[in-house]
């Protein structure tokens, strides 16, 4: 199983981002690309904590332009998939993960890892 895609919305230096993976994937970019915003993403989603990540204010996305509204939603996706078609049926360590694997028509068994969260307007942020 490996991490197939990311997908970013409204997520610290992040407005929107689509990424996919392989196993010969490096991040390299200019300052302000958004590489600290995704790795973060990722520590927000897979840390250590046995309670989920719970979102606050500095996570939503913030426009350089002051005159642009700052995000009020945000979503972070990350896809997992096998590495062989159907791995996942034979695999007893996969096994445990049977109720979340989703079959797609190329055989390939997915899982879909979603965390959003709302800006209210008092400033309290509900994370879905």
């Amino acid at each position: 199983m490996f991490l197939e895609r990311i997908e970013i919305k409204g997520f610290r230096g992040i407005n929107r981002l689509s990424l996919s993976l392989d196993n010969t994937t490096v991040l390299i970019g200019e300052n302000a690309w958004g590489k600290s915003s995704l790795l973060r993403a990722l520590w927000c989603l897979l840390g250590q904590e046995a309670e989920p990540y719970q979102f606050n204010a500095d996570d939503f996305h913030r426009p350089e332009d002051p005159e642009l509204a700052s995000a009020r939603n945000l979503q972070l996706v990350l896809t997992f998939s096998e590495y062989r078609p159907e791995m996942c049926l034979r695999s007893q360590r996969l096994a445990r993960l049977a109720p979340v694997w989703i079959g797609h028509k190329d055989k390939f068994h997915r899982i879909h890892y979603r965390a959003c969260a709302e800006l209210q307007d008092d400033g309290s942020v509900v994370s879905h």
